[in-house]
């Protein structure tokens, strides 16, 4: 039976809010719905090797023309799965003994060589064995894995184990004139009641992240032949859908078979693609949008298929969206764009004094919208600080603390919670610790990542920008969230920027600096000018923080990630929503990055899941009131250069800072030495012990989920080793 999907994905509750979205429609204008759940079918290459030789064919239905595979069980009988994924997957076999004593009492399985389980088999019916993989059972190669390659493929393998009966049992059996349930002596050929006859094989197609080319989709991959049904209700006023497909850049250098990927509905194709693989030049995702109005109302079955006529083949499907285009507004379904800029410090904006015209864009910004200078940071270097924004959880509540760490997959993200909100969500970015290995593809429906700026393209920023005018363009009026990463202010500082344009300040790394930040500047005011030429700048909420700041010899070193010092860890914040948040409002209070969360949350109009941080609406509305809540920061490295630091900032200015591998601390007045210059631990102990006991108290806090290991590659190790990360 195929499963069948409401209409309604979700519900929106209609809620008063002062600032920010103010209500959410209850009757939703679109949906968004995965197609692929639990017992839909993906093909599989199976292999049986048998006393009658070898036979192969594919997985999906009723195999080999309608009539059940047959199986001496005497050999192996092998799936070949060619799924690579750090997701788990399921392989059902529906097969049955036909003989009424049956030989085999029970199926032993091995997955990629080693034992994996022993199930009993059953009376003679038809019956279902459920083999469920996890990641590690399976092989997650990278290419994606090809037919002709068995290392990059996983092998299931099947063997019987054989029923021993006593001799009287089989004489017995033999003088009622039953078939004998095992091979004698005098009773050799028993191969009549040693077939198993196998009706089915399903693979449950959980979703795998498809990358092709800068981007990465979550979707599935499509063996050919394949095919996917979904049963679901259209909406009386119509609805549209929309998907991306493409062929993998492993398989397209391989192989110049096309293949054809087709949409049905009710058994009536209505569509339909082909892509011819080039070798030279690999062709990336494609994306169609199709109208289904002319079945509102209807009870549908939606297909995807993908098909080559050259034999076995590889496809990507991206998740289908189906929406309604009916209109909607900002105060139903506001947009959120979250900027977060490398390595950009809090102190180097023109507005605040700077001497240099570094920053008239993110200036303008400030003058229209809310302001946080101190704004703290839960670390100095990029994981666990932008793990912290995207959960709005501490450190030692996300557990990516160290570079070999990732982000749980336990926890909800910023980009998840919007998507489970009915949201398109997409990530664009270009540093290594945000790549999906670290957990960061969490609820993305599109992930861009650019490793990094070449002589071709010498600023990255500008293709990210591109992309997002190109992704939000496609959107057709559905409510997205797009988080940018921009990687400009980050070392080496201009990178390949032209040598007229980084030096337009000096020569030195601090000059160069500061040219970064306004060339960083002026892309965001060309993603400005994105939002007004789409007229949504009414209709989104813009965010613009830091991960970390950058020290240039304020304590005696340079870079990031070796201290907690303030030009490290206070970062700027910006909240921008023309006619939403009240313009020109400065937050001097501190307030932390995993308050951003909860803000974004009570701003947009949608509850919250639970998290450390605390909404800063109520700052906003009286932007002198205190916020009484600790800033925790820590480092924490096994690999990257292998020390533990930790601070504590408290509202009324008071910081520790804790050498953890030397057991030494710190403590500053920020109030009265806001450059950290003093250490007053000794003429203050019984501060600097109640903030180390604080600290220490911190640093036993149990993780929500266990931080899976990273293993990381010699090309992303080269990567890193480019910012700076290794020695």
């Amino acid at each position: 039976m195929r499963p069948r999907h409401s209409w309604i994905a979700g519900l929106w509750l209609a809620v008063t809010v002062p600032l920010g979205a103010g209500t959410a429609a209850s009757d939703p204008e679109w949906i968004r719905q995965p197609f692929w759940t639990p017992g839909a079918g993906m093909t599989a290459s199976v292999r049986i090797d048998t006393a009658e030789g070898f036979r192969a064919f594919t997985t999906g239905g009723v195999v080999r023309d309608g009539h059940p595979a047959r199986w001496d069980g005497l050999g192996a009988f092998q799936i070949v799965l060619p799924w690579t994924s750090r997701d788990p997957v399921t392989v059902s076999l529906k097969l049955r003994t036909p003989t009424p004593l049956q030989r085999f009492s029970a199926i032993r399985v091995v997955v990629n060589g080693a034992p994996f389980m022993v199930t009993p088999l059953p009376p003679p019916d038809w019956v279902w064995v459920t083999i469920p993989l996890t990641p590690d059972h399976l092989r997650n190669p990278t290419p994606i894995p090809y037919y002709n390659n068995d290392k990059l493929v996983n092998h299931i393998t099947l063997t019987m184990e054989e029923t021993r009966w006593p001799r009287a049992a089989r004489r017995l059996v033999r003088s009622l004139g039953m078939p004998s349930p095992a091979p004698s002596a005098d009773h050799p050929d028993a191969h009549a009641e040693r077939v198993i006859e196998i009706q089915s094989i399903t693979i449950t197609p959980h979703q795998v992240f498809a990358r092709l080319g800068h981007e990465t989709r979550r979707g599935v991959v499509a063996t050919t032949p394949a095919q996917w049904d979904t049963s679901m209700t259209m909406p009386p006023d119509g609805a549209r859908v929309s998907f991306g497909y493409g062929v993998p850049e492993e398989w397209q250098t391989l192989s110049s078979a096309p293949v054809r990927f087709a949409v049905s509905v009710n058994a009536k194709e209505i569509w339909t693609d082909t892509v011819t693989p080039d070798r030279v030049s690999p062709i990336p995702w494609r994306d169609a949008d199709l109208d289904l109005s002319r079945y509102a109302g209807r009870d549908t079955v939606l297909r995807f298929s993908a098909s080559a006529a050259g034999g076995t083949a590889y496809g990507f499907w991206s998740l289908p969206a189906v929406y309604r285009p009916a209109q909607w507004t900002a105060a139903q379904h506001p947009n959120v764009v979250l900027v977060t800029i490398d390595a950009l410090r809090a102190d180097r904006f023109s507005r605040d004094g700077y001497p240099r015209p570094t920053s008239p864009t993110i200036d303008a910004l400030i003058a229209q919208g809310v302001y946080c200078p101190n704004t703290i940071a839960h670390s100095s270097w990029t994981l666990p600080s932008t793990a912290s924004i995207v959960t709005g959880l501490a450190p030692m509540r996300h557990g990516a603390l160290r570079d070999d760490q990732r982000l749980p997959d336990a926890l909800v993200t910023l980009p998840e919670w919007f998507r489970q909100a009915g949201y398109a969500t997409a990530v664009i970015q270009a540093n290594q610790f945000l790549h999906e290995q670290y957990g960061f593809c969490q609820g993305v429906d599109r992930y861009y990542f650019d490793p990094g700026a070449s002589p071709e393209h010498p600023i990255r920023a500008d293709a990210q920008m591109a992309y997002a005018a190109r992704w939000i363009s496609q959107l057709r009026r559905q409510p997205f969230f797009l988080w940018l990463h921009l990687m400009e202010v980050h070392a080496p500082y201009g990178g390949y920027f032209p040598p007229a344009t980084i030096t337009r300040f000096g020569q030195t790394d601090n000059d160069k600096y500061d040219a970064a930040i306004r060339m960083l500047d002026e892309r965001l005011d060309t993603l400005r000018q994105i939002l007004r030429d789409q007229q949504l700048s009414a209709r989104t909420l813009l965010v613009v923080t830091s991960d970390h700041g950058e020290e240039f010899g304020d304590h005696g070193g340079t870079g990031h990630g070796h201290t907690l010092y303030q030009e490290l860890i206070r970062v700027p914040l910006i909240l921008h929503w023309p006619g939403r948040l009240p313009a020109g409002t400065v937050v001097t209070p501190m307030v932390r990055h995993i308050d951003l969360f909860p803000t974004i949350a009570e701003l947009v109009g949608l509850p919250a899941p639970s998290v450390d941080g605390q909404s800063l609406v109520p700052l906003i509305r009286h932007p002198d009131t205190a916020h009484p809540q600790p800033a925790f920061s820590w480092i924490c490295s096994a690999d990257l250069k292998g020390y533990v630091f930790m601070s504590l900032l408290t509202p009324d200015g008071w910081k520790y800072i804790r050498n953890a591998n030397a057991q030494v601390g710190a403590l500053y007045n920020l109030t009265q030495d806001p450059r950290e210059q003093r250490d007053l631990s000794a003429q203050n102990p019984s501060k600097a012990d109640e903030m180390q006991r604080l600290l220490l108290a911190a640093w036993q806090t149990k993780a929500d989920a266990e931080a899976p290991p990273v293993a990381l590659s010699s090309s992303t190790k080269e990567h890193l080793r480019s910012l700076g990360y290794f020695q």
